[in-house]
């Protein structure tokens, strides 16, 4: 049996055998350690890299997404302040649009026009295109109410949407007794956008 003939054996030829297969053993781990570990340590460090690059690509455009999202915010926050321009300073006279705001402002208040007059004054070309110049509007209009309404009806001109000044205004009773009825002569600048990119409305 080997233990036996292990056992007969001298010292010094004990401790060789015990050095060869000490040897054998520290060969066997540095090739399993070679061969089987140092393969899986390549592996995982391949995996890690995977996962490193798929992590910065997710950053990348992740904040390529966020800042597509300010750009839409910022994009619908311009075309809100636009569209608020757009109404306060049109482009173009839009009469139509003076005319609407008026008699809305007349009806809230119990006004009656008595007449009503339109002057759209000529705009004189303009050398530099690129920048949006204001024309006016003159209205010259009378009307008839209570003191009180026609009070109301000078603030909602004055504090209306569309830009406006109110260039001179004369208010007189309609009878000598002093009745409830007043007359009221106002002439109103209703200010747009006269020049445009490239031209002019």
């Amino acid at each position: 049996m080997p233990f036996e003939l292990i056992k007969y054996m001298k010292p010094s030829t004990k401790r060789v055998l015990s050095i060869a297969l000490a040897g054998l053993f520290l060969i066997g781990a540095i090739f399993v350690y070679s061969r089987l570990i140092t393969q899986e340590f390549g592996a995982i460090d391949e995996k890690r890299g995977s996962v490193a690059a798929k992590e910065e690509l997710f950053n990348n455009q992740k904040t390529a997404v966020d800042q597509v999202k300010n750009v839409i915010t910022q994009s619908q926050g311009m075309e809100s302040i636009r569209g608020t321009v757009s109404l306060a300073l049109p482009e173009g006279t839009d009469t139509t649009g003076i005319l609407h705001q008026l008699n809305a402002i007349a009806n809230i208040n119990q006004v009656t026009f008595n007449s009503l007059t339109i002057e759209t004054p000529l705009v004189q070309k303009q050398k530099d295109f690129l920048i949006k110049e204001l024309g006016i509007v003159r209205v010259q209009m009378a009307v008839f109410g209570s003191y009180e309404s026609l009070k109301n009806f000078v603030k909602g001109v004055e504090t209306n949407v569309r830009v406006a000044n109110i260039e001179n205004l004369e208010i007189r009773p309609l009878s000598v007794g002093g009745g409830e009825l007043y007359a009221l002569n106002m002439k109103v600048e209703f200010f747009y956008q006269t020049a445009v990119l490239g031209g002019q409305k």
